[in-house]
């Protein structure tokens, strides 16, 4: 059945400049109802739940919304207040890619007499809306910006800065003064050590003294490189005790940390307790695991697979993409990603354009946020140097180059040399040979002498 029509008393139009920003909007409203959709409200009035994720931002007209109370610990156990339009909701959610926080309703009763009248804003919404009015496009950026205003101004009063390295990039060095700690939100970290130095950090405690000196001769007998990811910290021990990095922290891959000075780190234990409380935690399974000789590794998430070769060897790779997907899925949910399948997801451009920093890290921070939701993700490289393939290996936490064991020569093309040889520091790389059905396996000796 057709929408209804909008009701005719709507908010007046302010024109100051301290209007709040969905008011704004109002002004571009013809413009609105034409390129996004009407949302329909369901019997129990919910527009969307906890834990979905924000594909959308949700621009309410008239009425009022408010959201379910989220139980403890999660949340304090009270209902969120009224929200009464015009106001713009999950503004934040859908810029970060993240998932909702709350239950969203439409109030009724107890004086909430007007009907409720939503629209949807999502990416399809934004790119008409760029087309045919890129005043209210810029209008609507604006109003979803504003909502991580409160985020933003609580990240700075902390003293808290994000930082984004590349693969190959350090955040910090063997020997600097050891002036912050770091939170891994993405990516993986390998501490690597200098020959002849002390204060080894494999269980990420001390850095000089009796104790950096027992744990510096347990790391040396372990011989197991440390690794360090998503939620765990690093250089936490030389900073609470005032000396120096006893390792360089070099990234693996592409990689989002929050920098805490030491100021930052009491000022976030004095609001938090349980922040002091986890830290502690986390300082005390290093050491415990360090005494025992078996330091732990993160999880193993991202896979990418290079073609050794154009041809046949692409042909492999997107055939063995496919056999390892239907492997890992038994272990947990597995995603499968081509380039192709990423413009598909993408469908503004992103993956055409990603010599740009920023649109790489729009790239590989919607990659970071897919590993909350798949245990396996397979990267799906070309057989060429392209910007999607340097994304591919720059994110993996393990490299397969695939080739056919037939092919005559064994020597890595410019493409290979490029991706993973012409690197400071990067991920374990593989070979994998594939053979004819029934075919003994051979000239694995000839492949391995060609490569690094």
């Amino acid at each position: 059945p057709p929408s209804p029509p909008l009701p005719p008393p709507l908010p007046p139009i302010s024109t100051s400049p301290q209007a709040p920003p969905a008011t704004l909007l109002l002004r571009h409203l013809p413009d609105l109802e034409a390129c996004c959709t009407r949302v329909r409200i369901p019997e129990d009035g919910k527009l969307y739940s906890e834990g979905d994720q924000a594909d959308a931002m949700l621009l309410v007209l008239s009425g009022t919304v408010r959201s379910d109370a989220v139980p403890w610990p999660k949340g304090n156990g009270a209902r969120g207040p009224p929200a009464h339009a015009p106001v713009l909701i999950g503004g934040s959610a859908f810029l970060t890619r993240s998932a909702r926080q709350e239950t969203l309703r439409c109030v009724a009763g107890a004086g909430c007499t007007e009907e409720c009248v939503v629209l949807s804003i999502g990416v399809a919404e934004l790119a008409a809306l760029k087309e045919r009015a890129p005043a209210a496009y810029i209008a609507t950026l604006l109003a979803a910006s504003c909502s991580l205003a409160h985020l933003i101004r609580q990240f700075i009063s902390l003293g808290l800065n994000r930082v984004w390295l590349s693969a190959g990039e350090a955040a910090y060095v063997q020997g600097e003064e050891a002036t912050s700690l770091f939170v891994v939100i993405s990516g993986r970290i390998r501490l690597v050590q200098k020959e002849g130095s002390g204060g080894h950090e494999t269980g990420g405690i001390g850095s000089g003294g009796e104790a950096a000196t027992a744990l510096h001769d347990l790391g040396n007998r372990t011989g197991v490189a440390v690794e360090r990811g998503r939620g765990e910290t690093i250089g936490e021990a030389p900073l609470l005790a005032g000396g120096r990095y006893p390792s360089t922290a070099m990234c693996l891959r592409d990689s989002e940390l929050v920098r805490m000075s030491r100021g930052s780190l009491t000022l976030v234990c004095a609001r938090n307790p349980t922040a002091a409380s986890r830290l502690l935690e986390a300082m005390a399974r290093k050491l415990h695991a360090t005494i025992k000789g078996t330091p732990s590794k993160p999880d193993l998430v991202t896979i990418a697979l290079v073609p050794a070769n154009g041809g046949a060897d692409a042909a492999a790779v997107a055939s063995l993409a496919s056999d390892l997907r239907w492997a890992l899925s038994g272990f947990g949910p597995t995603l499968w990603l081509d380039e192709t399948a990423a413009r598909e997801v993408f469908t503004d451009g992103t993956v055409g354009r990603l010599q740009s920093k920023f649109y790489r890290s729009k790239l590989t921070g919607w990659m970071a946020q897919q590993e909350e939701n798949y245990r396996f993700i397979l990267l799906q490289a070309d057989a060429v140097a392209s910007p999607w393939s340097q994304v591919c290996v720059s994110q993996a936490d393990r490299i397969l180059v695939v080739a056919h064991a037939a092919q005559a020569d064994p020597t890595p093309r410019p493409h290979e040399q490029r991706l993973l040889w012409r690197r400071r520091q990067g991920a374990t790389t593989e070979l994998v040979l594939v053979h004819a059905p029934g075919e003994a396996p051979r000239r694995s000796r000839m492949w391995r002498q060609c490569r690094p």
